[in-house]
């Protein structure tokens, strides 16, 4: 097959999906040497993909963060290059594909956020998904939602065919794994972190659920002598007064610190450097910050929503209600026992061979064999 990868969309700042593209592509490459990939790429997206024999990029000179500039190019010209290309089938990787599409496609669906709250998306960004979300699931030969609580609420929605949906979840890059102890003493040492520390790895939106956070964290402080600081990883996404504000409010900024971007190469080193990681967000479409921690080591609490179940379970992370404080509060306190640390460290390892790349990239390359061949039988029927 020769297999198109339209990245024009992919840059740093969209987050998880970043993160998920970028572990599926090399996973993709350093897999599967048999088929032919094609990867449209933007200056920020050709990082994620490295030229090789069966890889071929091609830059396009868009600003991929220019939504209406990117679509107008996915709806004119990418339908050109595909079939000039001579493309089996085009993987969209940002919920949506175009109008029209002159090869077969099948996109990836991360989650339905834009229909559940309005205040994580632009009034552009609702209207354009409220319009083309629906007519993408409806007209690619294959959905390819990241967890099976995606697929549940795609079905549930929009009425799709569970049969037309393949769940490819995150896969959790190789590079995930517990480092040395002398490696994550200096990693500490540069970013004058303590021994011990609470860690959150969210970019700033209500639904991540700082505030409550913030707010059960300095109840932790009062019910426990020796309580660890809490480190935030991600963007502030402008909200740097409000986040200072609420620190303040609630009396703990001496005792909140928020890193600098980090380098993804780094990003395992400060799972593995953290003694646990906190994760409250009210919803999500994988949670790949929890997947990516257990691979590191690192034992996990978080809030029981539908992903936190699926992808860990009550088995490997311990869970609370996002929405109550108090629980929140008494399930950071149960990590104050090494032996249950311990315990939850190493069930958490266990749990994270089951999203490497050798489980998930077979199901991704029958996902594009039957989004082919699904094409061809359309044409023949036709």
């Amino acid at each position: 097959m020769r297999i198109g990868l339209n990245l024009l969309h992919a840059h740093p700042s969209i987050g998880g999906g970043w993160n998920y593209i970028k572990s599926l592509v090399q996973s993709l490459q350093s897999y599967d040497k048999k088929n032919t990939y094609i990867a449209y790429c933007t200056p920020f997206s050709k990082r994620l993909i490295t030229e090789q024999e069966n890889t071929k990029i091609i830059s396009i000179g868009i600003d991929g963060t220019n939504r209406m500039t990117r679509i107008l190019y996915e709806n004119l010209f990418l339908q050109l290059r595909t079939r000039n290309d001579t493309v089996d089938v085009l993987h969209w990787f940002a919920n949506t594909r175009s109008f029209y599409c002159s090869v077969p496609s099948i996109i990836t669906v991360y989650d339905l956020l834009a229909f559940r709250s309005s205040m994580s998306h632009s009034l552009f960004n609702r209207i354009y998904k409220y319009v083309m979300v629906p007519y993408s699931l409806r007209m690619s030969n294959v959905i390819a939602p990241m967890s099976e609580t995606t697929k549940s609420d795609i079905h549930n929605r929009f009425e799709i065919d569970s049969g037309k949906m393949i769940v490819i979840p995150p896969i959790i890059d190789d590079m995930f794994k517990p480092v040395e102890s002398g490696i994550a003493k200096n990693f500490r040492e540069k970013y004058r972190l303590p021994d011990h520390y609470w860690l959150y790895v969210a970019h700033y939106y209500p639904h991540k659920n700082h505030e409550r956070l913030f707010q059960a964290y300095a109840i932790l402080r009062t019910r426990q002598k020796t309580t660890w600081p809490l480190v935030l990883c991600g963007m502030k996404n402008g909200a740097d007064k409000v986040i200072a504000e609420k620190l303040h409010a609630a009396g703990i900024e001496n005792n909140v610190m928020w890193l600098p971007k980090l380098d993804d190469s780094e990003m395992p080193t400060l799972y593995s450097a953290a003694s646990a990681l906190v994760f409250p967000s009210l919803y999500e479409g994988g949670g790949i910050p929890i997947m990516e921690a257990l691979a590191c080591g690192c034992p996990v609490v978080a809030s029981d929503i539908p992903t936190t179940k699926e992808f860990a379970g009550n088995s490997t992370v311990i869970c609370f209600d996002g929405e109550n404080i108090e629980d929140m509060v008494k399930a950071m306190l149960q990590f104050a026992n090494d032996d249950v640390l311990l315990d939850y460290k190493l069930r958490g390892l266990e749990k994270a061979k089951t999203y490497r790349k050798d489980s998930i990239i077979p199901r991704l390359l029958n996902a594009y064999k039957i989004a082919c061949q699904g094409d061809a039988m359309n044409k023949f029927m036709g």
